[in-house]
């Protein structure tokens, strides 16, 4: 049986005390519930109850994602994102594409929260998988430093704000482009570039590597090249090549 989604594995431990007769987001939360055991029946058979099932089915995550969540999985072995977060950013994402998630959140935490997980569903959650320090990870961590996690609004109470992940974030991790606005891609005719030029950008390729061996890498780990040229057309089209070389897509 194929491993659930994180965020489906989320919901299945929020569904422990929900019953079909409570409408139709309870229906659907149980489920999610009911999955997360027979899964668990599967690949952790010595797991009892829905708690230990969700525990052994996310280690089983963190171990060997399924094919959807594999990005968001890389994303948060490279930024080193705690277990709160890499949950939050879950249920963030499934608020925004998954219709019955976002109701099924606001179900869950009425008359307080809204469509998208507050901090404090978190905590709870979180608490309930042995993650007792949920809210300031949260607060703290790599998630919201980098803009993954925003925490809204800010005049609420940490327990209260809801947890959002920009849109462009969202479909990036749901395999799309993800396109910020205000940044394009090489659309357009670029100009030709000369073997000499071309040459050069394989040979910068080459060096844009994440081992550190590389004369431009900064100080917070970032990796720059700096292009010039009198025509904008040319050094796009020289960044394209570079970007392209290197396995990248550029964004302008």
């Amino acid at each position: 049986m194929a491993l659930p989604r994180l965020a489906e594995l989320a919901f299945a431990l929020l569904s422990t005390d929900c019953i079909a007769a409570q409408g139709a987001e309870a229906t659907w939360l149980g489920a999610l519930g009911r999955l997360a055991d027979d899964c668990a029946a599967s690949l952790a058979p010595a797991a009892r109850g829905r708690e230990a099932a969700v525990q052994a089915l996310i280690s089983a995550w963190l171990a060997d994602p399924p094919a959807p969540d594999r990005a968001l999985y890389a994303l948060a072995a490279r930024d080193g994102l705690s277990l709160p977060e890499t949950l939050a950013t879950a249920l963030a994402c499934a608020a925004e594409l998954v219709p019955m998630a976002a109701r099924s959140l606001i179900w869950l935490q009425h008359p307080v929260g809204g469509a998208r997980p507050t901090l404090g569903l978190l905590a709870s959650l979180c608490e309930r998988l042995g993650e007792v320090h949920a809210l300031a990870l949260l607060a703290e961590g790599p998630a919201r430093r980098s803009g993954l996690v925003q925490l809204e609004p800010e005049e609420r109470p940490l327990c209260e704000r809801s947890v959002r992940t920009p849109l462009p974030l969202v479909m990036a991790l749901a395999g799309y482009a993800g396109r910020f606005d205000g940044v394009g891609d090489a659309e357009g005719v670029l100009p030709m570039l000369p073997d000499s030029t071309l040459a050069a950008a394989r040979n910068q390729a080459s060096g844009l590597r994440e081992d550190g061996a590389l004369s431009g890498l900064r100080e917070d780990g970032a990796l720059v090249l700096v292009l010039r040229s009198a025509v904008p057309g040319e050094v796009r089209a020289a960044a394209l090549a570079v970007a392209a070389a290197s396995g990248r897509r550029p964004a302008f």
